[in-house]
């Protein structure tokens, strides 16, 4: 039988677990919080630059769809479907699920 001592808390019933509060940020973190407000930016002037005949979001769709087919990665899948179809909806009585009808999906991978 465990000892009733041991399973009290280390702390008075009203006060904090964690006195001195939370861990301070790393500098890091701060240099992170004042470029926020650009990040939009950033990651459209990233993503649209050219590598080769592609950008990079292209380059990385077809990376994340070659991974879905090639090595069967169902979470690469679902990245593709959700991006292509949205997520998917749920059907909330039976007479939605008998008439839903999903959308034909093609897939070619060049």
């Amino acid at each position: 039988m465990p000892n009733p001592e041991n399973l009290k808390a280390p702390w008075k019933k009203g006060q904090s677990g964690n006195p001195k509060g939370g861990k301070k940020k790393p500098p890091a973190m701060k240099k992170m919080v004042e470029i926020l407000p650009d990040l939009p930016e950033v990651f459209a002037r990233v993503l649209s630059e050219k590598k080769g005949d592609m950008t990079m979001i292209e380059a990385g769709i077809r990376r994340t769809a070659l991974s879905w087919i090639n090595s069967g990665n169902m979470n690469a899948g679902r990245i593709i479907l959700e991006y292509a179809y949205g997520k998917p909806r749920e059907l909330d009585h039976m007479k939605d699920a008998e008439t839903y009808q999903p959308p034909n999906i093609t897939v070619n991978i060049s």
